[in-house]
């Protein structure tokens, strides 16, 4: 799966949401403990639960009732079943990340053998008493139920003369639902793991749209290796699978792990020892770079095979440099997964230090993103360049009030001929925009950066009163959202979806702003 950023700590997946959470007040997450193809419900595991969804939503309402009316109307029902595991169109999310992150990581059979996935989605969702949810639900209680009388029940609901086209937009738009205390009767569970869902709808040719149809923001690959390191470390914050299932069961299943010795024992075949090379300058240093081959390793198995390896050195060095890579293409590449150090504790010539993470006379550093380097290695030796050229996604929806965006500059020549560019435009205060004079024939030219302030914007002096003369061309560059100071960008967006018009550029890596005027000086 393509994944754009990896998590292998939660401090660094927290840093990494910084800015969104502070730019957004809706994030939705889910969590996925391997690769999926799809992200479907439930009702589409068997063609059987689709093709008997009514039937499933009344069975339920003749063997469980009084649970059932307790719930809040027909998508507080829907919600009810699928906590209790039967099929729904309904996909859970959540918008706390560090619960997607759990079950991203989850200790489930097969889940620390495979890396898992989060997705980020940035959605303006509706509310459990919206006419997009009450449609939606009741549809799905009731497939079968005639388009008047399911029109008729909605005026009722609402009081309000829909047209037939605003509630057939209703039935084929699939919704993100807000989180609601209204959805917690009889469910602990979405309660602990600040659930909601994301409601599939019908398409015209009766299949589901599902989460699939929306683009995340991001999805964030978690590594493997990295898994049981996590699952310590959002147990330390009070997230793990007793406080995620808050049934009595899951005390159980929590203390069994919590006590289950650790049996690994190193083997030959999960591990090469690549290349090893012994130094001596004014200390003795070996060069180790060891490639796994047993991919599941936690990082904490994967420490045990480097040092029972450096074991043989130690007395032979005053550093061992430590190399791992986990494919032949990482130890091509020098991608590492892991680096370390061993620095001998007689050794007293110390110029050498310990790296981040410090294990006795140990000491590590986690490479975050190797495996996203892997795959874009990867892609550059299977793909052409043209299929490597990825154009930006607007994966934030555009807004309907975004403003176009105008730019109006001119320049005057100073005493000493430098000249400066003065700027209006209806951009955001704090915007920062880079300006440019590049002659003709040039690739570059003089620059500087400013700051725009109640719609203005001025230049330092450029040029040193000779390097600039005939035709030039000033451009006016509004960088990425990631180097823009965080205010303008609450205004403008991660995706800068509140800015449109001839001057936003959206067919590069990121969005940005560019506008150029022809001017002879």
């Amino acid at each position: 799966m393509h994944a754009q950023d990896e998590i292998i700590c939660v401090s660094d997946f927290e840093k990494r949401l910084d800015r969104y959470r502070q730019c957004y007040d809706e994030i939705y997450f889910r969590g996925e403990v391997k690769e999926f193809p799809k992200r479907e419900p439930g009702i589409l595991r068997d063609t059987g639960y689709y093709e008997n969804e009514g039937n499933i939503y009344r069975d339920m309402m003749d063997m469980y009732s009084e649970q059932m009316k307790r719930a809040h109307g027909y998508i507080g029902q829907l919600a009810l079943l699928q906590h209790y595991g039967v099929p729904t169109r309904l996909l859970d999310i959540t918008v706390n990340p560090l619960i997607a992150l759990y079950f991203a990581c989850e200790k489930q059979g097969m889940a620390d053998d495979e890396d898992g996935y989060v997705f980020m989605y940035i959605r303006n969702g509706k509310t459990v008493n919206s006419p997009n949810v009450y449609a939606l639900s009741l549809h799905a209680c009731f497939p079968d139920l005639p388009e008047k009388e399911l029109i008729k029940k909605i005026k009722r609901k609402y009081k309000e003369s829909y047209t037939e086209e605003q509630i057939n937009s209703f039935i084929h738009t699939p919704v993100f639902l807000k989180e609601s205390v209204d959805l917690n009767v009889g469910n602990e569970r979405i309660v602990a793991q600040e659930g909601s869902f994301f409601i599939c709808a019908d398409d015209d040719q009766g299949e589901l749209i599902t989460l699939d149809s929306v683009p995340p923001v991001c999805v964030f690959r978690v590594p493997a290796t990295y898994k049981e390191g996590i699952r310590q470390e959002l147990e330390e914050k009070g997230i793990s699978v007793r406080s995620v299932y808050p049934e009595l069961s899951s005390g159980g299943v929590y203390l069994k792990e919590k006590y289950k010795k650790d049996s690994y024992k190193i083997n030959d075949d999960d591990y090469e020892i690549c290349e090893i090379e012994c130094k001596i300058s004014n200390r003795r240093n070996t060069d180790l770079r060891i490639k796994i081959l047993n991919t599941n390793l936690s990082i904490k198995h994967v420490k045990e095979i480097v040092r029972y390896v450096c074991k043989e050195y130690e007395n032979k060095s005053d550093v061992i440099w430590i190399y791992v890579g986990y494919s032949a293409l990482d130890m091509e590449t020098k991608n590492w997964r892991l680096m370390g150090r061993w620095i001998n504790p007689s050794w007293k010539n110390k110029t050498i230090y310990p790296l981040e993470e410090i294990d006795g006379n140990y000491s590590w550093k986690n490479n975050a993103g190797s495996t996203i380097m892997s795959d874009f290695y990867k892609r550059n030796l299977e793909e052409s360049d043209e299929e490597r050229m990825c154009s930006f996604i607007q994966t934030i929806p555009m807004c309907d009030d975004a403003i176009n965006v105008s730019m109006e500059i001119k320049y005057v020549k100073n005493k000493d001929g430098q000249f400066i560019v003065l700027g209006k435009t209806n951009l955001f205060d704090e915007a920062k925009l880079t300006i440019h004079i590049i002659p003709e024939g040039q690739v570059w030219g003089p620059s500087c950066t400013v700051i725009c302030q109640n719609h203005r914007f001025e230049s330092v002096p450029l040029g040193n009163g000779n390097n600039l003369y005939g035709k030039c061309a000033i451009e006016v560059i509004l960088s990425a959202s990631g180097t823009q100071p965080i205010e303008f960008v609450k205004k403008a967006g991660m995706q800068y979806e509140h800015l449109k018009g001839t001057f936003m550029v959206r067919d590069s890596i990121s969005p940005m702003g560019k506008y150029v005027k022809q001017v002879v000086l």
